[in-house]
């Protein structure tokens, strides 16, 4: 179990970065990635949407 607090530490990290993801699928797939991270999508929206990172198509 990862904290939320550490997740959205991660999140911001990923949107800090110039080839920011968008969306939260994306997000993801790139906590996945580069944190080794299982997690369900649901979570990571909930997330982003705390922390107002979602953007409109």
């Amino acid at each position: 179990m990862v904290p939320d607090e550490l997740i959205k530490e991660y999140l911001c990290e990923l949107i800090a970065s110039d080839d920011f993801p968008y969306g939260y699928k994306k997000l993801r797939y790139c906590l996945k990635e580069n944190y080794k991270l299982i997690i369900n999508h649901k979570k990571v929206y909930r997330l982003c949407k705390e922390l107002d990172i979602l953007r409109h198509q």
